[in-house]
């Protein structure tokens, strides 16, 4: 089991760390210089949802239950210490979409 969440936090980790960048590459098209029959491929648009999925729905949840473990003493340090890093990214998440949407919304007026 420990290996288990290991993995999930490591996981959790990779997915808020580089969401911002498939938000912006999927929004722009200015990052990587891909073309549109990439970028709408259906594979691709399932791996960035499942990346968006795993950084906000499943890193959250994550991150409660470590945590409840944690008070009860049962969390294991690398995993708990994982978690917060990767709490830490997540609040940086939505920094930027905060940033994106005030950006956006005064380019539109």
């Amino acid at each position: 089991m420990r290996n288990v969440t290991l993995l999930l936090g490591i996981w959790c980790l990779i997915c808020v760390m580089i969401n911002p960048l498939v938000f912006w590459e999927m929004l722009f098209n200015n990052f990587l210089h891909t073309s549109d029959d990439f970028r709408y491929n259906n594979a691709v648009e399932i791996i960035g949802g499942t990346i968006f999925f795993t950084a906000f729905i499943v890193s959250p949840i994550f991150l409660i239950y470590q945590t409840v473990l944690r008070l009860m003493q049962k969390s294991h340090y690398k995993v708990f210490r994982i978690v917060k890093v990767t709490y830490f990214f997540l609040l940086l998440n939505v920094v930027f979409y905060s940033f994106m949407y005030y950006i956006l919304s005064n380019v539109t007026k």
